[in-house]
């Protein structure tokens, strides 16, 4: 369970520019919001602070949600939060796992853009 009270470490996983899976170490502060469901491992925050990212790559982004960047240092937020513990997985809220085993590439699911399609349009 995500602890109530305090700042903590947790992790999550995100994409690099050709679609391959990048690990984020993130810090929950102690002011972001954050819920447990009552199904699944996975828990969501308000907003995340990034602290490291695996390999050693200068940004990701996030599968589901390409216009969230992620860079050592950076704050990721999300503008629509979802605090309902009985939705298990919802994309409203930044997911995060509680240890590095636990993030694995979301095969049963695609993204809702390709990764790679994505970093080729002219949003960047």
């Amino acid at each position: 369970m995500a602890p109530e009270e305090g700042s903590f470490v947790a992790w999550k996983g995100l994409s690099d520019t050709q679609g391959n899976l990048v690990i984020a170490r993130v810090l929950i502060p102690e002011d972001a919001k954050r819920v447990t469901p009552l199904v699944g491992r996975m828990c969501r925050a308000e907003f995340v602070k990034v602290l490291e990212l695996i390999p050693n790559v200068s940004f990701a982004r996030c599968r589901f949600w390409p216009d969230r960047i992620y860079y050592v240092g950076g704050i990721v937020s999300d503008v629509v939060y979802c605090d309902d513990v009985e939705i298990g997985y919802d994309l409203h809220g930044i997911q995060f796992y509680f240890t590095r085993e636990e993030v694995h590439p979301i095969i049963s699911c695609p993204p809702l853009v390709q990764v790679t399609e994505y970093w080729k349009s002219a949003t960047i």
